[in-house]
């Protein structure tokens, strides 16, 4: 059987329970119900172990900087990315990473495969992207403004806020 139809039998043992009067006959037919999401449940774990991580490519649909999240169209569906999981963000905010990416840009995305129990299906869980562009202007105007030195890009800057010394 495929995990679609233990789904299914698994939802009709859950209807079929609902309608029964004994409450020995219902837990009956939950157990049986429990029995089929379990069985798919370990075959999505499978098919899950399959997969591990893998990496595709993904086509920007919208962007704008400083915004939290980004719109990309996959070969799996369209996904929401943050602009801080990018290779050369060193920044766990989305205001100051400095990285943009062009409408139309092709992007790399290297993802894992999670199981959803709740819901019985595979999800795409998003790692590292590669492919955007640092904003040079925005990384120098927050070196100017600003005192933290927490970050250092592989441009050859030296961190993306200036360190002032103390007298």
């Amino acid at each position: 059987m495929n995990i679609q139809e233990l789904k299914q039998l698994a939802e009709q043992a859950r209807t079929n329970a609902r309608s029964l009067k004994t409450k020995k006959a219902q837990q009956k037919a939950y157990d049986k119900a429990r029995e089929f999401e379990r069985e798919a449940f370990i075959k999505l774990c499978n098919e899950r172990d399959l997969y591990g991580q893998f990496s595709f490519k993904a086509t920007v649909k919208h962007f704008r900087p400083g915004s939290d999240e980004y719109l990309v169209e996959t070969p799996y569906g369209s996904m929401w990315l943050s602009p801080t999981s990018d290779v050369l963000s060193k920044s766990w905010y989305a205001h100051t990473c400095c990285i943009e990416y062009v409408i139309g840009q092709t992007i790399h995305v290297e993802a894992t495969i999670d199981v959803n129990h709740d819901r019985l299906e595979l999800n795409i869980i998003p790692g590292k992207v590669s492919g955007g562009t640092l904003n040079t202007e925005q990384y120098t105007e927050l070196c100017k403004n600003d005192n933290l030195a927490f970050f250092k890009y592989p441009i050859g800057m030296t961190g993306l806020f200036s360190q002032k010394k103390s007298s």
